[in-house]
């Protein structure tokens, strides 16, 4: 019995299509699951003179092998010492609970963006 291979020529084209459509849909879906993940730490971030708010920094870039990462960070230099605590002050987690909370809402709309993307339904 033969093999039919008609509709494989379509399939590569529908796929090298979807392609772009995928990569605007994946930056775009970092970008805003990382902007809120800033927003939310700082919420979460102790303020006291507002320093440590003010240096959570979002960075977003699409890549070629990676479809796109984000990243947030506070460059402030207690950052760390208020995030896990000293010998001397208790941790008051800011970053770890943003992140934590946005990873599911993350995963879902990155399984609908692929879907919308390559049209189809989810």
């Amino acid at each position: 019995m033969p093999a039919d291979f008609s509709q494989v020529a379509a399939l590569v084209a529908s796929m090298k299509a979807t392609g772009p459509k995928v990569q605007a849909a994946a930056v775009k879906t970092v970008r805003a699951t990382t902007n809120a993940t800033a927003a939310r730490a700082r919420r979460n971030a102790p303020f006291r003179t507002g320093a440590l708010r003010r240096s959570i920094r979002v960075r977003t870039e699409g890549q070629v092998r990676v479809l796109a990462k984000g990243l947030v960070e506070a460059t402030a230099d207690h950052a760390p010492m208020v995030e896990y605590g000293t010998a001397r002050t208790d941790p008051q987690p800011f970053m770890n609970p943003a992140a934590d909370s946005e990873q599911e809402p993350f995963y879902a709309e990155v399984d609908r963006a692929l879907f919308r993307a390559a049209g189809l339904d989810r």
